[in-house]
């Protein structure tokens, strides 16, 4: 329904940033658990919004955190925060309308 479609898109863009700091903090951290449930999390969004590669990310993501493989899951979770911003900065730029015709 395209209404819920709205609604999930203005809570990502209320959240999104405090999303990447979380994936950022838990990075720092090396708290792999919170970045694997970050990456979970952040997969059905991109799904909702039919974002194929970064569902793929999310998931590559989760694999790498279960697999402890810091560098990989640097790189990834990088590429995730990259995807984030780019939904961010298409929906922003998005009216409710607009959304409900993209989509």
């Amino acid at each position: 329904d395209r209404e819920d479609l709205w609604a999930v898109a203005e809570m990502f863009i209320q959240n999104f940033r405090e999303d990447i700091e979380k994936v950022s903090q838990a990075l720092r951290n090396e708290d792999y658990q919170q970045c694997y449930f970050m990456a979970h999390s952040l997969k059905s969004v991109f799904g909702h919004f039919g974002r194929k590669h970064a569902v793929s990310v999310a998931e590559t993501l989760e694999r790498a955190c279960d697999s402890k493989s810091g560098p990989e899951v640097h790189a990834l979770a990088g590429e995730l925060i990259e995807s984030l911003e780019s939904l961010a900065e298409e929906i922003e730029a998005l009216d409710p309308g607009s959304l409900n015709s993209a989509v």
